[in-house]
């Protein structure tokens, strides 16, 4: 993946998850994703995992102020 594309598929994350839109949120993910937030409290394995988190969030605006992304190393 490329830095812009990196860039463009969590613009599109965002957009799902401002819009609550569980599905086109969990497009942005691998079948088999592993999803971490900070500091490891909340790990989800899996959409079936995930489907639940995505869809219990609220309609707060997500929005990405910072975003780090090597693509020699994809991380």
């Amino acid at each position: 993946m490329t830095t812009d594309g990196f860039r463009e598929l969590m613009e599109r994350l965002a957009r799902g998850w401002s819009a609550q839109d569980t599905e086109f949120a969990l497009s942005c993910f691998a079948e088999d994703a592993v999803y971490v937030e900070p500091p490891d409290v909340q790990l989800f394995q899996g959409h079936e995992q995930l489907r639940p988190y995505f869809a219990a969030l609220t309609s707060e605006t997500m929005e990405f102020h910072t975003l780090a992304f090597d693509e020699t190393s994809q991380r």
